[in-house]
Formats: C-alpha cells, structure tokens, sequence
C-alpha cells in the first residue's frame, strides 16, 4: 500500500484504507475504487492524502525485508537490536500490506 498527496489521486485506484474526516467519521471504505466524485468529496473534507493499492508493493516489501535482514546482519543475538528489527519489520509489513 502507498500512501499519496490527493492531488496525485488518480480515477481507477482502490484505497487500501478507508478514508475518515478530522473527526473520525468514515468518508469512503476501504476496497472503494476512486471515480471523479470521490476525489471531488475528498477534495470538499480536505483530506490530504490516502492509501492505494499498487500492484508494486509485494515486491517492493521483499526488497524491503532483504534490505532490513542486511542492516541487522551484525547485531544478531543481540536482544535489544532483535527488538528493534522485529519492530521495524513489523511496520514494513503494515506499510506494504495490500
């Protein structure tokens, strides 16, 4: 999943999330595949960015996770570092998930 500024937005795109106002009512559900009219309603709540699905993300997520296993190559063993790592991969995952 990618978040992007809604002026990128494109007709044709499926959020991966669903999109809530400042106060936290939900505007459009995840899935929804954004027309003209949602990027008008978004547009109107001044929502600044959202979350799409990219057909990418799967394999910018491996990459990401090779890249990771590299940093922390040298710090195996060590739990502190072991915590950090999981904690950071844990937030690749979220970021990339589909």
């Amino acid at each position: 999943m990618s978040r992007i500024a809604l002026k990128y937005v494109e007709v044709g795109m499926q959020l991966s999330k669903a999109v809530s106002n400042d106060a936290g009512v939900k505007l459009i559900n995840e899935g929804t595949v954004v027309t003209d009219k949602i990027i008008q309603k978004l547009v109107n709540a001044n929502v600044r960015y959202v979350f799409v699905k990219r057909e990418a993300d799967a394999v910018r997520l491996e990459d990401e996770l090779s890249a990771l296993d590299a940093r922390f190559a040298r710090t195996r063993g060590k739990p502190h570092m072991e915590e950090l790592r999981n904690l950071l991969q844990g937030h690749l995952e979220e970021l990339y998930s589909c």
